[in-house]
């Protein structure tokens, strides 16, 4: 992704107030997702479109085993403040690497979990970066898709910020998960409903 794209720009415009009051609340909310779908991240996880760092505490909360954790984003701005939250804390392997998702810097089979929280939208080509996600997967890993809203009430937020993000849509879980299935996913869960969109697949 070229270094002036609108969308690394809109980004990075907003890395250092993207920080909200309300996060406390997004935290618990993802934090009991995790917990009540047991999910376990652990190994060699990428956090992909990490942002400013908001699964970092999650992750290493759920996580029952030592994890070397990538967040990746393609804002360097939005990584920047995430190191200077973090920095100090979290006494495991946490690692940061400004890429872009479409093009990933790792070699094949690299990770046991591959989480998206809040990214696909953002990202031009999804079949490109699904395709990206399948071939940085170790066999039988696991890739989890999570938004905190349904695809419909955040294309409507989409729509309504306007800008470079209003046409940053969501495609829904039925047509999303066909497309992984047809790129070699097996899915294990698939959710869309107002307040939750969830994608849990594996590598086959």
């Amino acid at each position: 992704m070229k270094q002036n794209h609108p969308h690394r720009t809109f980004f990075n415009s907003r890395a250092n107030e993207w920080d909200s009051p309300g996060d406390t609340d997004k935290l618990i909310r993802l934090k009991n997702i995790f917990q009540k779908l047991d999910l376990n991240p652990q190994g060699n996880i990428l956090d992909a479109g990490a942002g400013t760092g908001i699964l970092v505490p999650v992750i290493y909360e759920v996580t029952r085993d030592p994890v070397h954790l990538i967040e990746l984003d393609f804002s360097e701005v939005m990584l920047k403040r995430s190191k200077q939250k973090y920095e100090g804390d979290f006494h495991l392997n946490l690692h940061y690497i400004n890429a872009d998702a479409q093009r990933l810097p790792f070699s094949n089979q690299s990770f046991q979990w591959i989480i998206a929280f809040a990214v696909l939208p953002h990202v031009s080509d999804k079949r490109k970066v699904i395709q990206e996600w399948y071939r940085v997967l170790a066999s039988n890993g696991t890739l989890l898709i999570l938004h905190l809203m349904g695809s419909k009430e955040l294309n409507q937020f989409h729509s309504a910020v306007g800008g470079v993000i209003a046409h940053d849509h969501l495609p829904a879980v039925s047509s999303f998960a066909e497309t992984l299935q047809q790129d070699g996913y097996q899915i294990n869960l698939a959710i869309d409903q107002k307040d939750l969109y969830l994608i849990h697949a594996v590598k086959e």
